[in-house]
């Protein structure tokens, strides 16, 4: 057997193209790895502290943490390897993949990063490299920093060297790099005072949380310890609905995996009331664990695997019942019959008069002859009852995926009514409905009904 080649040069480009926002994954990746290795394990973290450094002599960005475990010798073979990891069993560790830390290099002009570590048993560990190769054993720090010292505490320090121009400028923007931290670590700064600064211009800035986090809700639902589907457990769903407007990284339920915001569920409501709308859902170790199997290497999102389609599913659902109770009543405007009338006139009269072309006689180039005679006449109205919406998740589902479909009713008259629907979902390569049910109900006038279709899981062994 032969080895493929692997064309490491590209992998810093490869792994950046990953991410929405290569800042945003630089601050997330960073102090991923820092928690993860927060030291002693199951104790007080008030010693823990990650800075992010601007050093301007060597244009480089250093990223020190304090208060960690360090890396001891199979953790520093892990770090010079790509995707060489042994976090995907551990529950708690944030990082899964093994590929972050090669973001690092693709910020540097040269791919160049210095790495220096002193794990628990006080051994100093140093390394510089490339996405391609690195040496742990020839130099030291000072052969490309004369006149610094090395580290001297437990833990790791990286020197991303010669940071590229067209990045360096968004980087150094102090607030917008603090607010890209909040809104991934809020957690752990709130609930465990984690210590994170930034120095960029030669002062130390401590990042903190927003004043959001303070203010009352008009409006606040807590969900605890509910089940899914068998999964595990929500351990908490809060709903938060404030007097004023959520900065935009905030909008939403941001869904929480060891103590990191993966990504955030839009309300789908009107603007007023979505930018007002903000809260968090978290897990037990179980549905946590199982989570952590199906999200995306870069950590800003999931794939389309069972357990995210349930707990998807589980979120919008409280989420869109908590809007119905904010919004108000709409009430129908109706019309009378002869007002109707007389504006389809008066529309008919301004065409023949401004327009005739479009009415009769000769067309407009490339037009259709309007048959002699003929006037423009409204629209078909839709039924006032309705099948409002019916639309799937996605236009194919494979095996191990879920078929979500949202479904809605509308009754726009001022009556109530007695309603009956039936759903059928076939699966064409069982030969077969893969579900069928009625749903009867009442609908009160000028109203909306969600029909909670339950989500489908697909399997080769019991399609």
């Amino acid at each position: 057997m032969k080895t493929r080649p692997v064309n490491l040069e590209r992998a810093g480009e490869n792994i950046a193209d990953q991410y929405p926002n290569v800042l945003d994954g630089l601050q997330k990746d960073a102090i991923q790895n820092a928690w993860d290795a927060k030291w002693p394990k199951g104790g007080s973290h008030r010693n823990w502290k990650l800075i992010f450094k601007y050093e301007p002599v060597h244009n480089a960005l250093i990223i020190e943490d304090f208060g960690t475990t360090g890396m001891s010798e199979e953790k520093w073979k892990r770090y010079q390897g790509l995707w060489h990891t042994d976090k995907i069993e551990d529950y708690g560790a944030a990082g899964s993949r093994g590929q972050g830390k090669f973001l690092f290099h693709y910020f540097s002009k040269g791919k160049f990063v210095l790495t220096e570590t002193i794990d628990e048993k006080g051994v100093y560990r140093f390394s510089h490299g490339t996405t391609q190769e690195y040496d742990d054993e020839g130099k030291v720090l000072s052969d490309f920093i004369p006149g610094t010292p090395k580290l001297d505490h437990q833990g790791t320090k990286i020197w991303i060297f010669n940071i590229k121009d067209d990045l360096r400028k968004e980087l150094l923007d102090t607030g917008k790099f603090s607010d890209l931290i909040v809104a991934s670590w809020w957690e752990i700064i709130q609930n465990y005072n984690a210590t994170i600064v930034i120095n960029f211009d030669g002062s130390e800035k401590i990042v903190s949380i927003p004043i959001l986090f303070s203010l009352k809700s008009k409006k606040e639902k807590p969900y605890r310890n509910e089940e899914i589907k068998k999964l595990g457990k929500v351990r908490n769903l809060v709903i938060r609905y404030l007097n004023e407007e959520v900065p935009p990284l905030f909008y939403g339920i941001a869904i929480q995996r060891a103590g990191m915001t993966i990504l955030r569920i839009s309300a789908r409501a009107d603007e007023t009331i979505k930018k007002r709308i903000c809260g968090y859902c978290n897990f037990d170790e179980e549905l946590e664990s199982e989570l952590k199997k199906c999200e995306l290497p870069n950590h800003m999102g999931f794939t389309t695997k069972r357990v995210w389609a349930h707990v998807r599913e589980f979120v919008e659902y409280k989420l869109e019942s908590f809007i119905l109770e904010l919004s108000p009543k709409k009430e129908k405007i109706i019309a009378d019959q002869k007002v109707l009338d007389e504006a389809v006139k008066l529309i008919n009269k301004l065409v023949y008069e401004y327009a005739p072309e479009l009415s009769e006689g000769e067309p407009a180039p490339g037009g259709r002859k309007t048959p002699s005679g003929s006037r423009l006449t409204p629209p078909k109205p839709k039924s006032p009852i309705r099948i409002d919406k019916f639309a799937p998740n996605d236009r194919k589902i494979e095996y191990s995926e879920s078929l979500i479909t949202d479904c809605g009713i509308i009754n726009e008259t001022s009556n109530k009514e007695t309603m009956s629907l039936v759903v059928k979902i076939y699966h064409e390569k069982a030969e077969g409905k893969k579900y069928t049910d009625k749903f009867d109900f009442e609908l009160v006038g000028s109203s909306r009904k969600t029909i909670n279709i339950p989500l489908l899981d697909f399997d080769k062994k019991n399609r």
